[in-house]
């Protein structure tokens, strides 16, 4: 469960295509307070006054970044990572180099068809359409506007 709330979170607030979310990798997730790194799980600072920051690998336009996202995507991805099983790595298909994928399980990495296919189940739980004047929502076209949706998903 924690694995697909982990994928859930992460296509719904980091704005990134499901590509590049099938291909984030271990230890994607940083946190800081006032400029200084601290432990995901660190009881000294409150979550609240913590920000965290998701690293992004290159990507269809650009080179790999780092963004702040919400924490709740980052518990979420702390949650999967204290449960996930050791996995072999895997070559990324764009860089090339041997990587330890986030979303991995049974040797296996999640592929963004799987993310794809979980939209429709989202959207239906939230009570969103799964389609809108352009189409079937997905997760390249309408990131924004499940984004904006996202508190519906996660409160359920």
């Amino acid at each position: 469960m924690e694995l697909i709330r982990a994928i859930t979170l992460t296509w719904l607030f980091s704005g990134q295509r499901s590509d590049e979310i099938a291909r984030l990798r271990l230890g994607c997730i940083r946190w800081q307070h006032d400029g200084t790194p601290i432990a995901g799980n660190s009881e000294q600072v409150l979550a609240r006054d913590a920000v965290c920051l998701l690293d992004i690998p290159a990507h269809k336009t650009g080179t790999a970044f780092t963004k702040p996202v919400d924490p709740l995507l980052g518990q979420a991805i702390n949650a999967w990572e204290a449960l996930r099983p050791v996995q072999p790595k895997r070559t990324d298909r764009r860089t090339g180099e041997q990587v330890d994928f986030l979303f991995s399980f049974r040797a296996r990495a999640v592929s963004s068809g799987y993310i794809n296919s979980t939209i429709p189940v989202l959207c239906r739980k939230a009570g969103v359409p799964a389609a809108d004047a352009r189409g079937n929502i997905t997760s390249n076209l309408d990131r924004s506007y499940l984004f904006l949706r996202g508190d519906l998903i996660v409160g359920q």
